[in-house]
């Protein structure tokens, strides 16, 4: 792709793009409607935010969309624009663009602008060679967003003109911290060491911070800018370079001195002073220096730096393991020692002062000795305090022995000899302790101690336990069965007895009770065992036989069996309801809840009604016969019995069944059809006769209603009230005497079914005869008007047709003539002469002659209205 003028400098920072002066550029200016101009001839060499337009607004107010074009590939994207406002002409236009508006531009990209109006941006041709260019008036250039492309390269360039504008470009170095920062050398991994602050003025642009100087020891965040330690840091100082760079490559350089401190060790456990007996000769351990130094890294070390008085007999030595040093000593002496303990790097001090003692062993002062003790004696219980006499007032301390081996008893610092363990189980007759004492420098002893039992106890013994099987205990079992009799004996005739009982698992007891005097194990007097409950069903019972002194154990394992139980209804009354019906109609499922302990049985239902089914399985409820509440033996009611059974066992409990009445029967008219008659001159309320219909549903279904369809006489005449009375509702003098006046009668029950009648009212004129009445019987065949109606037209056809006969006899004399006359009406009819019909008509017609040559003939006896065949 060609470029024109393009501008290349190292730096942006300053640089213009476009007319140096675009006042110079105003002498022109297009009169198109939105156009778009891309000056390709103007590109960018180098990267920088641009931060001002200028250019010459000629005669044109409105909007100048200041744009920057970035080629890609044989298009063109809009990477940017900023729009101004042009309010006053002729007259050139500065516009700084604000910090968060600037565009940054790259080598390559081109400007341009866009007018929504005519153009606002002036431009000369007085020169011949100017920038090259391209010019658009596409619609799509006024919708374009940012990002958005145009095949720029598919407008005709043209290099005639200098446009009067131009792009200032700006460029900001970005800034990055420097810090010192100190840290001491225990300072643990991971630690947050500083956080690096870098900057840069141009809003719009990205910056990358980068650590330059490579370490081990430290580790750089680009993300969180966080200098953090990923390895413990020793005593020093280490200086890190940091980096910021921005998108067009300008860096600045800034760092992060770390300094390490060392921390110096610490005697824990001096100053310290220790005596020590004159006659000492062996090495003796002094005292263990504790000395501890929070740098991981370091070593440490200790010795004894100075003694006073002078000499060479302490020194010391790092225990084994440890980092403890140990103070020896081999001579007798006293001594004032200065110890110091070095990390290599800082050294600490302290004293440590020896005094020598003369020592002298301690003395028992009531050993030998002998005492009797009881069996019955608890642990904690005294038996004897030994004492002793030492000449310095040294802290005495004492320890025994004893035979026969681990005997029940224990003593402390204060010489008590005390019982340590149960003395039931004894079975020998007493112990001999061999008791020493020590004042830290002298062991004396042993000395011993006899202790006797002089009453010593037999323990019981169970006799039948344990057992070869479980003991069987079936569920619901009574309160308080008898399970099993707990025996044993006892050589220490007279001693009382305690029989208790533990369980395991813990729940056994709340199931299971032992009499401790008798030694009988029930079951419990007030908790039923429910198997079906149980989460487990087999205990482990512990008896334990006590005599006050001694006690002796065993165990037995006691089996829960599982045991049927009667299915129960968790009621005693259910409740169903559904429509009278035939067989098979169902009434629903009663939500009938069974209640079973053995959670594995499979229950069926029956029922006591013989009205009534069940399902056997899911308890649905059926109609087993049809059942009809309009019979006054059906009652809507019933309760019926309901058995359910797990195959073995039954439980019951009553269904209270509702049969609902339902409307299966429409009421319907006695007759067919009804005529009244009434005189024309009838008043108001005169009644004309009866309706009747019947409605075969009992109950709330079986009330019905009247009402007369009077909508073809075009008002309501007549009224039905609620027994059938037809009545006279309006005057008559409408109508004429002899009229025959239909409508239709409707019968509607309280379900809403409904049938109807037809009602034919004969108006009459006289009111001296007697106005028939309708009851309930068959009518006779000229109370149906509609009969009277097809008889009159009838008599009235064949009355006119008698007429007409005697008038024809009169006038033509005879009945045979009258024939003839009818014949004239029939059509001739031509035919071929070699016709079978032709040949047909000749045989039967031997007396008939020929018409010349129309092929055409007559009857001899034919008249002239005679009807003829023609034969062709």
């Amino acid at each position: 792709m060609e470029t024109q003028n393009t501008i290349f400098y190292d730096s942006c920072n300053g640089n213009v793009l476009g007319a140096d002066n675009p006042n110079k550029f105003d002498q022109k200016v297009d009169n198109d409607q939105g156009e778009g101009v891309l000056i390709d001839g103007l590109v960018f060499g180098c990267c920088a935010f641009l931060s001002q337009w200028e250019f010459y607004a000629k005669k044109e107010t409105g909007q100048a969309r200041l744009q920057v074009w970035r080629p890609s590939g044989s298009t063109w994207s809009l990477l940017g624009e900023n729009v101004y406002d042009v309010q006053e002409t002729d007259k050139k236009v500065t516009y700084s663009v604000p910090d968060s508006e600037r565009i940054l531009v790259q080598n390559g990209d081109a400007i341009g602008f866009y007018c929504p109006g005519k153009s606002v941006v002036g431009y000369d041709e007085k020169n011949v060679q100017g920038e090259r260019h391209r010019q658009s008036t596409a619609t799509e250039l006024g919708n374009f967003s940012i990002g958005s492309s145009f095949g720029w390269e598919s407008i005709t360039t043209a290099t005639d003109r200098h446009f009067s504008i131009r792009a200032d470009l700006t460029e900001n170095t970005p800034t990055i911290s420097s810090a010192t920062v100190t840290f001491p050398d225990t300072t643990p991994i991971g630690t947050l060491l500083g956080t690096v602050t870098a900057s840069d003025v141009d809003v719009g642009d990205v910056i990358t911070v980068t650590m330059t100087s490579p370490s081990t020891v430290f580790a750089f965040d680009s993300s969180s800018l966080q200098i953090k330690n990923i390895a413990l840091m020793s005593a020093g100082s280490t200086n890190l370079t940091l980096q910021v760079s921005d998108i067009c490559g300008q860096t600045q350089t800034g760092s992060l001195t770390v300094v390490v401190t060392n921390t110096p060790p610490r005697i824990i456990n001096l100053p310290y002073n220790v005596d020590v007996s004159e006659d000492q000769t062996d090495e003796l351990l002094l005292h263990v220096i504790n000395v501890t130094d929070d740098s991981p890294s370091d070593t440490v070390t200790c010795d004894v730096a100075s003694v006073t008085p002078v000499t060479d007999i302490f020194f010391t030595k790092i225990a084994q393991g440890s980092c403890k040093y140990i103070i020896l000593t081999i001579r007798e002496n006293v001594y004032t020692m200065t110890i110091s303990c070095d990390d290599t790097k800082d050294t600490v001090t302290s004293t440590f002062r020896v005094y020598i003692l003369r020592n002298s062993a301690p003395v028992f002062t009531n050993l030998q000795a002998s005492v009797s003790v009881s069996t019955t004696a608890t642990v904690g219980t005294n038996v004897y305090t030994v004492t002793s006499f030492d000449a310095e007032n040294d802290q005495l301390f004492y320890n025994m022995t004893c035979i026969p081996d681990h005997c029940p008893f224990t003593i402390f610092q204060s010489g008590d000899v005390r019982v340590s363990s149960d003395l039931h189980d004894v079975n020998v007759t007493g112990y001999d302790l061999y008791i020493y004492v020590y004042d830290g420098i002298t062991l004396v002893g042993p000395k011993t101690l006899t202790v006797i039992f002089p009453s010593l106890n037999s323990a019981p013994v169970i006799i039948n336990l344990p057992l070869m099987s479980d003991v069987i205990v079936s569920e619901n079992a009574p309160l308080g069965f008898s399970v099993f009799q707990v025996s044993y004996t006892d050589r220490n005739i007279g001693d009382s007895h305690v029989i208790t009982a533990s369980f395991t698992p813990t729940s056994g007891s709340s199931l299971f009770s032992m009499n401790t005097s008798s030694g009988l194990i029930s079951t419990s007097p007030t908790v039923n065992i429910n198997y079906e409950t149980l989460s487990v069903t087999s205990y482990l019972i512990h008896v334990m036989v006590y005599d006050g002194i001694a006690y002796t154990t065993s165990s037995l394992t006691v089996t829960i069996a599982d045991v049927n139980e009667a299915p129960s209804f968790s009621k005693n009354l259910y409740y169903a309801n559904g429509d009278e019906g035939s067989a098979d109609t169902s009434f629903g499922t009663p939500s009938f809840d069974v209640n079973d302990p053995d959670a594995l049985s499979t229950h069926t239902y029956s029922i006591g009604c013989p009205e009534f089914d069940i399902e056997k399985n899911t308890g649905e409820l059926i109609l087993a016969v049809d059942y009809d509440l309009d019979k006054s033996t059906n009652p809507s009611n019933v309760t019926c019995v309901v058995t359910v059974s797990d195959g073995d066992l039954i439980g019951t409990a009553n269904v209270a069944i509702t049969i609902n009445d339902v409307n299966d029967n429409a009421p319907f008219f006695g007759l067919p059809s009804y005529t009244f008659y009434v005189p024309r001159t009838s008043a108001h309320g005169t009644q004309l006769g009866s309706i009747s219909a019947t409605d075969r549903d009992a109950g709330e279904y079986g009330g019905i209603t009247y009402a007369l369809d009077q909508a073809v006489l075009g008002s309501e005449y007549f009224s039905v009230d609620s027994t059938g009375g037809v009545y006279v509702k309006q005057s008559l003098d409408s109508f004429s005497a002899g009229q025959a006046l239909s409508l239709t009668a409707n019968v509607t029950d309280t379900g809403g079914l409904t049938d109807s009648v037809a009602i034919t009212i004969v108006i009459i004129e006289t009111t001296t005869v007697a106005i028939p009445t309708t009851t309930d019987r068959h009518i006779r065949f000229l109370e149906d008007p509609r009969n009277v109606a097809w008889l009159s037209a009838s008599c009235a056809v064949f009355g006119g047709l008698g007429l007409f006969i005697i008038y024809l006899v009169a006038r033509y004399g005879s009945i045979a003539q009258l024939k003839k006359w009818c014949r004239r009406s029939r059509p001739s009819k031509t035919v071929p002469r070699d016709s079978q019909t032709f040949r047909d008509v000749e045989r039967k017609n031997s007396t008939k002659r020929w018409r010349g040559n129309d092929r055409k003939y007559r009857s001899l006896h034919e008249q002239p209205w005679t009807t003829s065949i023609q034969m062709n």
